[in-house]
C-alpha cells in the first residue's frame, strides 16, 4: 500500500499541470515522505503541514497534486478571484536570482501552498518569515497583500502593496494590485491614476485596460469610459472580461463592436473598421473572423449591410467583404457566402432601447447539418 502510494504521488509530481516547478521540488518532496522518521524539527513540521495524520492516503496525493500545481506558477487570478492576472509572469528574471538559494524561499513556498490550500492565516504568517529573512524583497510584501486579500482586509492589503512599491517601484504587480484595492475600496481617483501609470509602461495589460474603463464609466465620464472601452475591445476579444466591456460600450449608446454568432461560436468584431476604408483595419478584423471559423462547419455565412440612404454603397460593400473572405477561405466559398444589403438604417433594441444605426453590417452562420455538438466546446 505504501509503495503503490508513493508510485502514484511520484506520477503525479512528475506530470504537473501549467509551469513545472523549481527542478528539485520533486526530490525534495518525496525525501521528506521517506525521511519523516528522525528527521529534523523543520521537516516534521512540514510533513505535517502537507500529511495530516488520519487522511487518506489517496485524498493526501490528490491533494498535494494540487497545491503543488499552484505552486508550480498557476496564476493569481485564479487564487485571487480575477482580481489579479498571472504574477509571477512578470516577476523580472534578477528577482528570481537573487531569491535563489535562500533560506526564505521555503516560507515563501509554503505560504503559497497554505494560500492554496484555503489557509491564509497560516500562509500569511509564512510570507512574513520569508520577509524577515529577506527584507528587501518586495515579492514577500506582494504576497503579504494577497494574504490579507483572503482574508478580507483591504486595508492591510493596501499598505503591503504600498511597502512593496516603495522597496520596489517598478515592481508591477504590486501597482496593479493596488489600483485593484483602491478601486475596490471606491477611490477611484487614486485608482485612475495608476491604472493610467501602468499602462504607459505597459499599453495593452489587460485588467489595467479594463478597470480604467471601468473607473471611467462608474465615474460618470461616459465619452472617455466610451473610447477606454473600445480601446480594451481592440486588444481583446476572447473571454469574461471582453463580454463584460462589450455590454458597457452598449450602454453607452455604441455598437462599433458587435458579437456576431457563427453556429456555435461568438465572434467580437469592429463593425466600424469592417466598413472603413481603410484596407489594412478591415483586413485586420476579416483575419480575426476566419481565425474564429476555424473548425467550424458551416454551411453558409451571411453577410447584411446596411447604408442609411445609399444603397450603391451598401451593395458595394457587401461584395467588397465577401471578396476579402474568399481571398482567406477560397474561392470555392463563394457559393456559401450569401450577401444582402439594404439603402437604410439598422434598427436594434437593447436595454429596452431603440437604436438606428446609420452603417452597419450583420454576420451570422448556418451550422452544417453535418456538424456535432462537439463544435460547442470550441
Amino acid at each position: 500500500m505504501r509503495h503503490s502510494f508513493t508510485t502514484e504521488l511520484e506520477n503525479k509530481l512528475a506530470h504537473l499541470p501549467g509551469v513545472r516547478p523549481p527542478a528539485d521540488l520533486r526530490r525534495r518532496v518525496m525525501r521528506e515522505i521517506r525521511r519523516r522518521e528522525g528527521c529534523s524539527p523543520w521537516r516534521r513540521f512540514l510533513a505535517r503541514c502537507l500529511f495530516p495524520p488520519g487522511v487518506p492516503l489517496r485524498t493526501l496525493a490528490v491533494t498535494l497534486a494540487l497545491v503543488l500545481a499552484f505552486v508550480a506558477g498557476l496564476q493569481t487570478q485564479r487564487l485571487l478571484e480575477s482580481r489579479q492576472r498571472g504574477q509571477d509572469s512578470m516577476v523580472p528574471d534578477d528577482l528570481v536570482k537573487t531569491t535563489s538559494g535562500n533560506p526564505s524561499l521555503a516560507d515563501y513556498w509554503l505560504g503559497r501552498a497554505f494560500l492554496a490550500a484555503g489557509r491564509p492565516e497560516q500562509a500569511l504568517a509564512a510570507f512574513r518569515r520569508a520577509a524577515l529573512l529577506a527584507p528587501d524583497n518586495p515579492r514577500y510584501m506582494f504576497w503579504q497583500g494577497a494574504a490579507y486579500y483572503a482574508l478580507g482586509d483591504l486595508e492591510q492589503e493596501r499598505k503591503m502593496y504600498e511597502q512593496a512599491m516603495a522597496k520596489r517601484p517598478d515592481f508591477l504587480p504590486a501597482r496593479l494590485n493596488l489600483a485593484n484595492n483602491l478601486l475596490q475600496s471606491g477611490h477611484l481617483d487614486r485608482a485612475q491614476q495608476i491604472y493610467e501609470e501602468i499602462l504607459r509602461l505597459e499599453p495593452v495589460e489587460k485588467r489595467a485596460l479594463y478597470n480604467r474603463a471601468l473607473v471611467l464609466h462608474m465615474k460618470g465620464h461616459r465619452e472617455q469610459a466610451r473610447l477606454a472601452w473600445k480601446r480594451f475591445l481592440y486588444h481583446y476579444r476572447h473571454g469574461n472580461l471582453t463580454s463584460r466591456a462589450l455590454e458597457h460600450l452598449h450602454e453607452l449608446g455604441d455598437f462599433s463592436f458587435r458579437a456576431y454568432q457563427l453556429g456555435y461560436r461568438r465572434i467580437v468584431l469592429n463593425q466600424e473598421l469592417l466598413l472603413g476604408n481603410s484596407a489594412a483595419d478591415r483586413e485586420r478584423e476579416i483575419n480575426y473572423l476566419v481565425r474564429g471559423m476555424n473548425r467550424l462547419s458551416l454551411a453558409e455565412i451571411n453577410l447584411v449591410v446596411f447604408s442609411s440612404n445609399a444603397p450603391q454603397r451598401a451593395r458595394k460593400t457587401a461584395h467588397t467583404l465577401r471578396r476579402a473572405l474568399e481571398k482567406r477561405l477560397g474561392n470555392s466559398t463563394h457559393e456559401k457566402i450569401r450577401i444582402s444589403w439594404f439603402g437604410q438604417a439598422e434598427s436594434l433594441t437593447f436595454a429596452g432601447r431603440t437604436y438606428h444605426l446609420e452603417e452597419s453590417v450583420l454576420i451570422f452562420g448556418t451550422p452544417d447539418s453535418n456538424s456535432t455538438k462537439e463544435a460547442k466546446r470550441i
